[in-house]
């Protein structure tokens, strides 16, 4: 393998595994509906309960506590779709390159074929339409 085709190759993994890296920050900040519910119970508890804002809280705060409950529709996770595509594609070109480097380069092909077989578990998890909870975890019975 000569250096302009190994830059390439290490490029394209860190590239792969800085925007892996955004993805997963991405999907730790998410707040979900019920952190923001617990929130707003504690804006709630401390406003005076004279004042027609904390009226106007509590209806808001049960509308919500009952779309909560009734929301059962089934969802993907496009996160979950986009890192699924992303192990994808990072197994794809590891395995090609691995054809191409041949000899002793052939032994990317087991790390490639990994990622390949994460990528389609994830995306067969996420792509379809399941109940999820809050998290966008799937509700297994």
């Amino acid at each position: 393998m000569d250096a302009p085709t190994a830059q390439v190759i290490v490029g394209s993994a860190g590239a792969a595994v800085a925007f892996t890296g955004l993805l997963v920050q991405n999907m730790r900040r998410k707040t979900t509906e019920r952190d923001d519910l617990e929130q707003d119970l504690r804006i709630l508890h401390a406003l005076p309960t004279s004042t027609g804002q904390a009226e106007a809280l509590v209806a808001n705060i049960e509308e919500r506590i009952a779309s909560l409950i009734t929301s059962t529709a089934a969802r993907r996770d496009p996160l979950g779709i986009a890192l699924g595509l992303s192990f994808l594609a990072i197994g794809l070109v590891t395995i090609v390159f691995g054809f191409v480097a041949g000899g002793w380069g052939r032994l990317i092909l087991v790390p490639g074929g990994l990622m390949l077989l994460l990528g389609v578990g994830g995306l067969v998890q996420d792509a379809f339409p399941r109940q999820r909870d809050s998290r966008g975890r799937p509700i297994r019975d």
